[in-house]
């Protein structure tokens, strides 16, 4: 393969500044959803504790 062909290939710069947006926005939703999980697992107790 060569240059030209994989110059071609390779998205815009603003479409590569897009996704990379889009993957932060994702992350920045999923450590959200990881803070409400850690609070809810902290106040309820495990499922399988109680059977002591």
């Amino acid at each position: 393969m060569r240059a030209s062909e994989i110059l071609k290939r390779v998205p815009s710069e603003t479409r590569i500044r897009a996704a990379i947006g889009r993957c932060l926005r994702e992350v920045a939703v999923l450590r959200q959803l990881l803070k409400v999980a850690r609070k809810r697992d902290e106040l309820s107790p495990r499922e399988g504790d109680n059977e002591k």
